[in-house]
């Protein structure tokens, strides 16, 4: 019995396709939606807690350096962070950071912070703000499924036209296309609950002023919820242009709402993003 599809033209099939991709972005929209837990409403604590919900580890890294930076506690120079002499942290997280002996390159801050990270996560999972670990993997994958139907779909298709002579080039061209866009879905984590997202775009509402004018006591909070980038035009900039130098820099996280993507991205859960 022949697949229905199969007996497509070749520019037939092409359009058929190309609105399967349209559906499959808007299953991979839709499908997180709807599996995402409500969570229970809660309030992160402090700036360190607003910047793991909003950016995972990578974000929460950003905000304690910022926050030390900003009060002159540590120093930039290129792509290493130097302490400042009898400078000391305030948060637990900061203290252990200011207690490394030595200079430090971004990847050994990091490191330092990931058990802060950590701890962190835990604390988010316990309040309801974020996904429980043990599905994070199962909301991760789903809405990469449809894409990987429409993969091997093209691969069947792609196999009986090859061997009819038939041209393949635009259709390997929306293959590719679909992968890029399962590999950006995949990366596009968010593994806040509903509460956690309305945490979060909370947070980020009330802070709006922080992306005009930031002070030193803000800093913080302000890299927190919206990436080093907030840090440009301002006497912090030499922290963004480290952190672009040392790569990965974080972005503005607009995304608070929905299936947003750049939300806790590695340290929660391995998103993420």
């Amino acid at each position: 019995m022949e697949i229905g599809f199969a007996s497509y033209s070749g520019a037939d099939f092409l359009l058929f396709y190309a609105a399967l991709i349209m559906a499959a972005i808007a299953a991979g929209i839709w499908i997180p939606a709807a599996m995402r837990p409500d969570g229970r409403p809660s309030q992160p604590a402090d700036a360190e807690e607003l910047a793991y919900l909003a950016g995972g580890t990578p974000r929460f890294v950003e905000s304690v350096v910022a926050a030390l930076f900003a009060r002159r506690a540590l120093q930039v120079e290129k792509k290493t962070i130097v302490k400042t002499t009898g400078a000391q942290g305030e948060t637990p997280a900061e203290k252990s950071l200011m207690r490394h002996v030595g200079d430090l390159s971004w990847s050994a801050a990091k490191a330092n912070l990931d058990g802060h990270a950590d701890a962190i996560d835990r604390d988010l999972t316990r309040r309801g703000l974020l996904v429980d670990p043990a599905e994070r993997l199962t909301l991760r994958l789903m809405p990469v499924l449809p894409y990987v139907f429409l993969l091997l779909l093209g691969a069947f298709r792609w196999q009986a036209g090859s061997a009819e002579g038939e041209p393949v080039g635009f259709l390997t061209t929306m293959m590719i296309i679909t992968g890029v866009l399962a590999v950006i879905r995949l990366a596009k984590f968010n593994p806040r609950t509903r509460a956690g997202d309305a945490a979060l775009a909370s947070a980020m509402a009330t802070a709006q002023r922080l992306r005009r004018a930031t002070t030193s006591g803000e800093a913080g909070l302000a890299v927190g919820l919206f990436g080093t980038a907030v840090l440009v035009g301002t006497p912090y900039a030499p922290l963004h242009a480290m952190r672009q130098s040392a790569g990965g820099a974080s972005t503005d996280s607009g995304d608070s709402g929905g299936d947003g993507g750049g939300g806790c991205g590695g340290g929660c859960g391995g998103c993420g993003g």
